[in-house]
C-alpha cells in the first residue's frame, strides 16, 4: 500500500467515526455535514457538504490522498467525478458482520492502522460471541423495521440493519416482499414503501421504529397503531445509529441488540 496517505476525506458518518477509532483522526481533512461523531472533535474538520451532494470542488481543493465512500450513502456519479479528477477513491458496502469485519480490516490497511484494526476486530468478535451465547434458538419473533414516514418505508433482509437484528434471533418479515415499485431504484429494493395495510397483513410481533433517518417518537406509535389496528405494545422505538452504523459503532450495536432481546424476550 502507498505510504503517503496523509490527507483523507470521508463522505459517510460511520466511516468518519471509524477513522477516528483507528487512530487516523489527524489525517482526516474533510467530512460531511452529517458526520456527528466523534462529537467533541468533528467540528475541527472541513465540512464538504452532504452525503448525496458533496461539494466536489471543495474536496478537490483539500488535495486529499484518499476519499472514503459508502456505496449506499454516496452516489456513483460523485465517486466517478472524484476519480476523474485524479483522486484515489475507496468505497465500502458492509451488509452483515462478516463484511463489516472485512471493511474494518480493509480500512485499517489503507490507512496503515492494522494494529488498531485488529483490536477493533477482537472487540467485534467478543460482542458477537456474547450475543450468540445469549440467543434463544426457540425465540424468533417476526419484525418490520421502519426508517421513514410519509410514506412508511421498511427494511428488507440482506441489509446491514436486518442482519444486526437477525443476530439476536429476530426474523425479518419483509424478506420475500414484492412490490410494484420502480425496479431501477436500487435503494427501494432494500427499503420498500409500505402501507398500514401491508404492516397489518404481515402481523409482526414487533415493529421497530428507528431514530434515524426519520426521528420516530411516541406520537408515531399512536399513529401507526390507529392505521394498522395493531396494539401499541408491538411498536418499539430503537436507536438507529446503533443498528445502522457499520464500523466501530457495530460493537456497541451488538451489545444493544443483546439488551434489546433481553428486554423483549418473554421471561
Amino acid at each position: 500500500m502507498n505510504q503517503s496517505v496523509k490527507r483523507v476525506v470521508s463522505l459517510c458518518p460511520s466511516i468518519t467515526e471509524t477513522v477516528a477509532a483507528l487512530g487516523a483522526w489527524e489525517r482526516l481533512v474533510g467530512r460531511t455535514r452529517y458526520c456527528i461523531h466523534p462529537a467533541d472533535r468533528v467540528a475541527q474538520k472541513t465540512d464538504v457538504g452532504g452525503t448525496k451532494a458533496p461539494n466536489i470542488q471543495k474536496i478537490i481543493e483539500l488535495k486529499p490522498d484518499l476519499i472514503l465512500l459508502n456505496e449506499e450513502e454516496n452516489r456513483l456519479k460523485d465517486a466517478q467525478l472524484l476519480a476523474q479528477a485524479g483522486l484515489r477513491v475507496e468505497s465500502f458496502l458492509p451488509r452483515d458482520l462478516a463484511s463489516t469485519a472485512s471493511y474494518i480490516q480493509r480500512l485499517g490497511l489503507v490507512l496503515h492502522c492494522q494494529q488498531q484494526a485488529e483490536i477493533l476486530l477482537g472487540q467485534l468478535d467478543e460482542a458477537s460471541s456474547a450475543l450468540t451465547m445469549d440467543r434463544d434458538e426457540d425465540w424468533s419473533p417476526g419484525f418490520i423495521y421502519l426508517i421513514w414516514r410519509k410514506p412508511w418505508m421498511g427494511v428488507r433482509s440482506g441489509t446491514f440493519i436486518s442482519s444486526m437484528l437477525e443476530q439476536g434471533g429476530f426474523r425479518n418479515l419483509l424478506q420475500a416482499l414484492r412490490t410494484e415499485q420502480p425496479q431501477e431504484a436500487k435503494d427501494r429494493k432494500d427499503y420498500p414503501v409500505l402501507t398500514g395495510e401491508d404492516i397489518k397483513r404481515f402481523d409482526p410481533t414487533f415493529v421497530f421504529l428507528s431514530s434515524e433517518p426519520f426521528p420516530f417518537k411516541q406520537e408515531h406509535i399512536d399513529e401507526l397503531a390507529e392505521s394498522t389496528g395493531l396494539r401499541t405494545n408491538r411498536f418499539v422505538l430503537v436507536d438507529g445509529e446503533l443498528l445502522s452504523w457499520h464500523g466501530v459503532r457495530t460493537i456497541a450495536g451488538l451489545n444493544y441488540v443483546r439488551q434489546l432481546t433481553k428486554q423483549l424476550r418473554p421471561r
